[in-house]
């Protein structure tokens, strides 16, 4: 079983914060998993959840890249904020390919936004889609991540500017000591 996890984050590339995460949440589900290593694969490996950043996933195998064909057969590949994943072909491809003989199962809150445009994609989603939660709702319901974006109207006037750049790097320093006092090694 393997999950292939995608960003969590604004970033273009997945992280492993967003696997850390993952695997905290299937061991308080009490289910058997780990992060997936190349080199101490255990006795149980193909025998419990293991977990990949879709960036590691390449055509051959390099010193931080496993080869999609590693992954033999009967796979359940679970792909968080999958809407990152359907702008690129070749990681399309590569699902396909990992759950071939297995299934699929893609969860994001802005499909709609991510296919629209693309015609083929389009198709290929509405056909697959089981349920729709788009992120207007998921973000109502409490899931999704509270943000503002606040623009200058006239950025012409040196002290607005500044006033507005201090505002901005308090903002920042609040998320920061919010974070240490919540981190748990903090």
């Amino acid at each position: 079983m393997i999950v292939a996890s995608s960003t969590g984050s604004s970033s273009s590339r997945p992280n492993e914060g967003l696997s850390t995460q993952h695997l905290e949440e299937f061991r308080a589900s009490g289910a058997c998993a780990d992060l997936f290593s190349k080199s101490g694969r255990s006795l149980y490996a193909g025998r419990t959840i293991e977990i990949i950043e879709i960036h590691k996933l390449r055509e051959e195998s390099g010193d931080k890249t496993v080869a999609v064909d590693a992954f033999e057969g009967f796979n359940l590949v679970l792909v968080d904020e999958g809407h990152r994943g359907a702008s690129g072909k070749e990681w399309m491809e590569m699902r396909r390919r990992l759950a071939d003989q297995g299934f699929s199962f893609e969860y994001s809150a802005t499909f709609g936004q991510a296919v629209s445009g693309d015609a083929q994609l389009e198709r290929e989603y509405a056909r697959r889609i089981l349920f729709d939660y788009s992120y207007r709702y998921f973000h109502a319901d409490g899931y999704g991540k509270d943000f503002r974006i606040l623009n200058l109207n006239d950025d012409k006037d040196e002290e607005v500017r500044n006033r507005y750049l201090l505002a901005a790097l308090l903002t920042f320093y609040q998320q920061l000591r919010l974070h240490r006092r919540t981190a748990p090694d903090g």
